[in-house]
């Protein structure tokens, strides 16, 4: 498994389409389907594929916050990007017709939702908000509702949070 120069510059990447993520998520288990042009692969759709009573899904694993199409970047006209993107795309989505469900939650800055819908695919929005983390904590905090600092303060009450230097230590 893995895309040959899957590093950086691949539209819509996120951590949790990388290998290392997948096989922590879903050992032995998630699929891609790849589009290639010219010998070489321009697009990928990384999935684990579920049977619920005989039927087949297509879905993301657990613990993985959004998966979808990832394609790679073109030095072109803005039109001709788009075009391209949307070619990839129809032809990764049209790769999963043998599944009777597709569900995935795309990352927010993902914006051609056409190829899903084409395919038959029903399409939904679920809100959500993102964070610039680079910002100093104060400003952030500050931003929020007065209702969300307070869940925020609840959960320190509850949880912990803490830096790990081995993820198979035991936990005391």
């Amino acid at each position: 498994k893995g895309v040959p120069g899957s590093g950086t510059g691949w539209m819509r990447k996120t951590i949790f389409h990388e290998d290392w993520w997948l096989d922590a998520a879903a050992p032995g288990q998630w699929h891609e389907v790849t589009c290639q042009r010219g010998g070489r692969v321009v697009g990928f759709l990384r999935f684990v594929e579920y049977v619920a009573s005989g039927m087949r899904s297509c879905q993301m694993p657990q613990l993985t916050r959004v998966l979808g199409p990832v394609v790679a970047p073109q030095a072109a006209k803005t039109e001709s990007r788009i075009r391209f993107a949307h070619s990839v795309i129809s032809e990764l989505v049209g790769q999963l017709a043998n599944f009777e469900n597709v569900e995935m939650t795309l990352d927010p800055a993902f914006v051609d939702l056409t190829p899903f819908l084409e395919a038959g695919c029903d399409v939904g929005v679920l809100q959500t908000f993102l964070l610039d983390c680079k910002k100093p904590v104060e400003e952030l905090w500050g931003g929020m509702r007065d209702k969300t600092r307070n869940v925020v303060r609840r959960a320190r009450k509850r949880l912990m949070i803490r830096d790990i230097d081995d993820a198979d230590r035991s936990e005391e």
